[in-house]
């Protein structure tokens, strides 16, 4: 079994989208997939894979319940969900999603995981946590490849006094316009600098295809595949 974690600094540049397009592309192919949600501040996974929320389960839940010193572990389970796919290939993807969210017991879970459990613990504890549930997927449900989203992204601060700096920046290399080629994120960016006076031309590229007005944009069709062609080798 291959682990891969797709991991940003910043948040909403299009992890969620890139694994879930990745699973499908993958179990396509044949291959077992595991995808777990470990974004737990902001979580989404399961928008993308199955359309919807999730009721229960997740893997705030499991954490916690092994957290609390539970007998045995709980069920895999009671905290995944199996997701279609459109393939007679043989392929599978079960989804861990990070928990019920938007529903407020999976805020107070998260925090309650929080008090009990330190991920970045220094004796290893709370993330040996994460090794023995990584360790029973692998043992119960034989996947080919695991999907791994970071535990936090991070969130710009002070984001005012960084589009002053680009601004003072193009002011002295003499800059008159700047063309910008991103998604939400970086579009959302040159926005605030077109509001500040700076002639801006905003160009769509990203593999979330989610910009409106937007039918496609460059990016969204050949990320997962060239994703996962490089974690088979091909």
């Amino acid at each position: 079994m291959e682990t891969v974690a797709f991991y940003s600094y910043k948040g909403g540049v299009g992890r969620s989208m890139l694994l879930a397009n990745a699973a499908r592309y993958l179990a396509g192919a044949g291959k077992g997939v595991v995808a777990l949600d470990f974004d737990f501040e902001a979580p989404g996974l399961h928008y993308k894979l199955t359309g919807g929320p999730t009721t229960a389960g997740g893997a705030v839940p499991y954490l916690l319940a092994t957290a609390y010193g539970a007998s045995s572990p709980p069920p895999l389970d009671e905290h995944m969900t199996s997701v279609p796919v459109a393939s007679d290939a043989g392929g599978w993807i079960r989804m861990m999603p990070a928990g019920p969210a938007p529903q407020k017991s999976y805020w107070v879970a998260l925090k309650q995981l929080g008090d009990r459990l330190q991920l970045d613990d220094p004796s290893g504890r709370g993330i040996m946590a994460v090794l023995d549930l990584q360790a029973r997927i692998a043992d119960e449900l034989k996947p080919v490849l695991t999907r791994q989203m970071e535990c936090f992204a991070g969130f710009l601060e002070h984001t005012d006094f960084h589009v002053g700096r680009v601004i003072d920046t193009l002011e002295d290399l003499g800059v008159g316009a700047l063309i910008c080629i991103g998604g939400d994120g970086s579009l959302t960016t040159a926005d605030q600098l077109f509001e500040n006076g700076v002639p801006v031309v905003g160009v769509p590229k990203t593999i979330d295809n989610d910009l409106r007005v937007h039918e496609h944009t460059p990016g969204y069709g050949s990320a997962a595949k060239f994703v996962a062609a490089a974690i088979m080798g091909d």
